[in-house]
């Protein structure tokens, strides 16, 4: 299944959204970030639509998401609707993820005005009454298991499981149209950069480690410290260094 990386333009404001879909037509497809989507509601459904890839596995929509969302620093900058960089997850903010002061504006200006409906209050009443709160007449029960350990972090336990789970298992084999489309991707983004962008690059990447992964043939990434482990357990090692 192709997934389409894309870039959408409201013709009215100029302000851009980067995302991606599997939908059959990726150009009626709207687009389902947060700020963009209240951005639609107000100034209309009118937008035009780039396609800058077509992604045949998980692993290049992320690779490929987070280039352009460094390239464009799409989260901090006031002419994209992303609230987080697109990676291909499609779901919220990252656990642990901090806010800049950018996002946090777009946030509040995606929710400024916004009230909810007395249908919902009434609805959602209605369904609390009779529970007992979990935590009714207990003490101490709030502190959890994690405490005095990085939010977002993976547990020892986590980790061993993990490792127990994957040991021994191979990957499938890559089909020809996957090789070929890995391939065209290995060619290059086609964008040349300025030097503006190359300095975004530079200072996003400052603190990241180049990893690789030989199974999936695809590009060497910059990774979070944060997250060194995490592509650890999925195959991925440290990028040789060329002599």
């Amino acid at each position: 299944m192709i997934t389409y990386l894309y870039v959408k333009t409201h013709t009215i404001t100029g302000l851009k959204y980067l995302g991606k879909t599997v939908a059959k037509d990726p150009h009626k497809y709207p687009g389902s970030g947060k700020y963009w989507q209240l951005h639609l509601k107000k100034h209309g459904k009118l937008y035009t639509t780039e396609i800058l890839k077509e992604c045949q596995h998980p692993a290049l929509v992320e690779y490929w998401g987070r280039y352009y969302s460094d390239l464009w620093n799409i989260v901090d900058s006031d002419e994209w609707a992303n609230l987080k960089p697109e990676v291909g997850d499609g779901g919220g903010l990252p656990v642990g993820h901090i806010l800049s002061d950018a996002t946090k504006r777009k946030i509040g200006d995606a929710n400024r005005g916004r009230k909810m409906s007395d249908a919902f209050c009434k609805m959602r009443s209605e369904k609390q009454k009779g529970k007992i709160p979990w935590n009714k007449g207990k003490t101490g029960v709030q502190i959890g298991a994690n405490r005095g350990r990085k939010f977002g972090t993976p547990s020892d336990e986590y980790r061993a499981n993990m490792s127990n789970i994957l040991k021994g298992k191979s990957k499938p084999p890559r089909s020809k149209q996957h090789c070929e489309n890995i391939s065209k991707a290995k060619l290059g983004h086609g964008h040349p950069q300025t030097d503006d962008s190359k300095t975004k690059i530079s200072d996003a990447n400052k603190g990241r480690r180049r990893m690789h992964n030989d199974e999936l043939g695809i590009p060497v990434k910059m990774v979070p410290a944060d997250r060194i482990a995490e592509f650890l357990l999925n195959g991925w090692k440290f990028n040789r260094k060329i002599v």
